[in-house]
């Protein structure tokens, strides 16, 4: 009897904690500046959860929310960070991680685990159980480790899986279609600094080229035997920029024929670019024009010398002297 009445009191001492924390108000705290929710975080398996958007602005990162399977991806200069509602798997820049408490839609709002994700984007994370409070510091962005982070060189081979990717996209270890990777353009120095996403979606090189650039425009140069038409095409998102939402872009400005290298980190000469005026209408490197928050779609012809083998586009960034590459063939 003593014992059944010990477990219902130990019990009662459970629920009546939990609704304590249940009922008082828990504060998150970023860098000393309190983070404001529209829902109230919640202790929910002896884990803080919050509304996602909220505390992913506040840790400096952009948030996309993908309804059509509950995927959030939220993305800064260095890291990626994709999770799924009722998934216990945290992709954080490709590399899968073990949550225990998944995001969960309480409500009609969508929490997330405030631990886990101030600890994928770097940040150090405290609980102050005396006042309720998560404390979370962010640390400046490492760029030089995250370069070196598993620099395994590229497959030449088109057909072998690409390795998992780095925050990076270094020439030796770049970007593949399927990152999605946001990065910093800068061409010049004096320019504002753009925060874009490029994608490579499709490579026609050979033959099949050859016509197409014949039917884009039959006065574009013939290939000698031992040249080629290559076309590429671009998906870009222009995030942001320090010059403002008025900072126009063009395709030009970050896709032109001095953006190519091979995998030797040699430039590829380029020489002559496709006129487009068929199915490509419009959609030349100088046709596109995009104001941050915008995206379009481009698309590139280049002949060059038979014997290129991998490609691969350079994305400069003056402000830390350093290119992100991303890798082109398809």
């Amino acid at each position: 009897m003593k014992k059944r009445i010990c477990m219902i009191l130990s019990i009662l001492f459970t629920v009546s904690c939990l609704s304590v924390y249940a009922n008082q108000d828990i504060k998150v705290f970023v860098d000393n500046k309190q983070v404001t929710f529209d829902v109230l975080p919640q202790l929910i398996g002896g884990r803080t959860m919050v509304p996602l958007r909220a505390i992913f602005e506040a840790l400096g990162a952009t948030v996309e929310w993908d309804e059509s399977n509950q995927t959030i991806t939220a993305y800064n200069e260095a890291y990626i960070v994709k999770s799924t509602v009722g998934s216990n798997e945290m992709y954080v820049n490709n590399s899968k991680l073990t949550i225990d408490v998944p995001p969960m839609i309480v409500d009609n709002r969508t929490l997330v685990p405030a631990r886990f994700i101030a600890e994928a984007f770097g940040c150090d994370v405290e609980w102050n159980a005396d006042d309720l409070a998560v404390i979370i510091t962010s640390k400046p962005i490492d760029y030089g480790s995250l370069e070196q982070e598993n620099s395994t060189p590229s497959s030449s081979n088109p057909t072998e899986e690409p390795p998992i990717q780095t925050a990076n996209g270094t020439r030796l270890n770049p970007y593949y279609d399927f990152d999605n990777a946001p990065m910093q353009y800068q061409e010049w120095s004096f320019e504002p600094v753009k925060t874009v996403s490029v994608t490579c979606t499709n490579m026609i090189r050979g033959n099949a080229a050859n016509i197409l650039a014949n039917s884009e425009n039959m006065f574009n140069d013939k290939p000698s035997l031992n040249e080629e038409w290559c076309f590429l095409e671009f998906d870009l998102k222009y995030i942001s920029s320090t010059g403002g939402s008025d900072d126009l872009l063009e395709g030009s400005d970050i896709i032109y024929k001095d953006t190519f290298f091979d995998l030797n980190g040699s430039a590829i000469a380029v020489k002559d670019m496709a006129t487009l005026g068929d199915i490509y209408e419009g959609y030349g490197v100088f046709d596109t024009e995009v104001y941050p928050g915008g995206k379009c779609h481009i698309v590139i012809g280049i002949l060059i010398n038979k014997n290129i083998g991998d490609i691969l586009l350079r994305v400069p960034n003056k402000s830390l002297n350093t290119n992100t590459w991303i890798y082109c063939n398809k």
